[in-house]
């Protein structure tokens, strides 16, 4: 696939702005994507707001989704709190459900 032969296209919900680059126009599919992955994180913070303001690890959950094992696992490798991985977990999970 060729880099001048991808769509363009932004997706945001709330603080979430993506721009995609894809081999065609999948803007309901992203949006679809981001707001499931944002509920998940969402929810989370809801029950367990340290995990919201934390500016050091903190572990999660036993049976947390694997989103927010992955932002744990992030916090604890650049010890910093498990919101520094907001983006990059966000990102790479819309990537991800696009691919399917």
């Amino acid at each position: 696939m060729r880099a001048d032969t991808l769509k363009q296209f932004e997706v945001c919900v709330q603080e979430t702005d993506l721009m995609i680059f894809a081999d065609r126009l999948l803007v309901a599919e992203a949006d679809m994507a981001v707001r499931k992955v944002r509920a998940v994180i969402e929810a989370y913070i809801a029950r367990h707001k340290r995990f919201l303001y934390s500016l050091e690890p903190i572990e999660a959950e036993v049976d947390a989704h694997a989103v927010i094992h992955q932002m744990a696992t992030a916090a604890r490798r650049a010890d910093v709190g498990p919101m520094a991985a907001v983006a990059g977990v966000i990102s790479e999970f819309v990537g991800r459900e696009l691919l399917a």
